[in-house]
């Protein structure tokens, strides 16, 4: 029987964003490429994603929390 997968998903106007235990990614509505999001360290990334309570977004990024280490991040989108 396969591990569960925890993925948080939001919809802005454009987007679709899926935040999982391993990465943050973005596609538009519309379809088309899936863009994974983050300026940090892909390692760094992945322990923040493991440990992100919610998701939402403004007009320009997107914030989460990473509850691991008590911290609210955010990223351009």
């Amino acid at each position: 029987m396969p591990a569960s997968l925890d993925i948080q998903l939001l919809i802005d106007g454009a987007n679709h964003y899926a935040l999982t235990p391993y990465q943050l990614l973005r596609v538009a509505k519309t379809g088309g490429v899936t863009r994974g999001l983050g300026h940090e360290p892909r390692r760094h990334l992945r322990s923040v994603a493991a440990n992100a309570l919610g998701i939402v977004v403004d007009d320009a990024f997107i914030y989460f929390l990473d509850a691991g280490h008590g911290r609210r991040l955010k990223l351009s989108k």
